[in-house]
């Protein structure tokens, strides 16, 4: 191989690596979520009483990324991550002074790595009314410990009473 040849060849290979084609998007990649608005469906409270607690509260966090939601008045048509998180987000927009209450009327399964909770019922009311739900229902959670060591809700089958407050489906 010539000189020029080689001159040539260590400018282009200098010039592929520094234009950063081969450099990590990991900004790129993350999700984008608003840690301002905490938790305002009080989901913290659904592990009161076993000794446990969400690690973050950030939806992208607080739901594992096999998460599964289903509505069973609406034919148990399963929802991904994705379609639960832009569901809440719309309704955090929608009713910003909201309060959930949670109340697990079972008590709770715990293994090494899983909480179960079979009958949950909530209120989603406004926080001057508390008294006056807008929506009500029973619910039922898996909530796995990752490799992280981070609680993350699998799965939640939710039955609402009326109207459906939690479900993508209600859009």
């Amino acid at each position: 191989m010539s000189l020029p040849k080689i001159i040539l060849t260590a400018i282009l290979c200098c010039g592929f690596v520094s234009c950063g084609i081969f450099a990590p998007r990991e900004d790129f990649e993350l999700p984008v979520s608003d840690e301002r608005i905490g938790d305002p469906f009080n989901f913290a409270s659904l592990l009161d009483g076993s000794g446990e607690q969400f690690s973050k509260l950030d939806w992208y966090e607080l739901f594992d990324d096999k998460f599964e939601y289903v509505n069973v008045r609406l034919a148990n048509i399963v929802y991904d991550k994705s379609a639960l998180i832009s569901r809440l987000f719309l309704q955090h927009d929608i009713f910003p002074g909201v309060a959930v209450t949670w109340v697990n009327n079972e008590g709770i399964l715990i293994t090494i790595d899983m909480i179960t909770l079979r009958n949950v019922s909530y209120a989603v009311a406004m926080k001057e009314t508390p008294e006056t739900p807008l929506y009500s229902g029973n619910s039922g959670f898996i909530i796995v410990r990752g490799n992280d060591n981070i609680w993350r809700i699998r799965s939640w089958t939710d039955e609402p009473s009326g109207e459906a407050f939690f479900s993508p489906a209600a859009e």
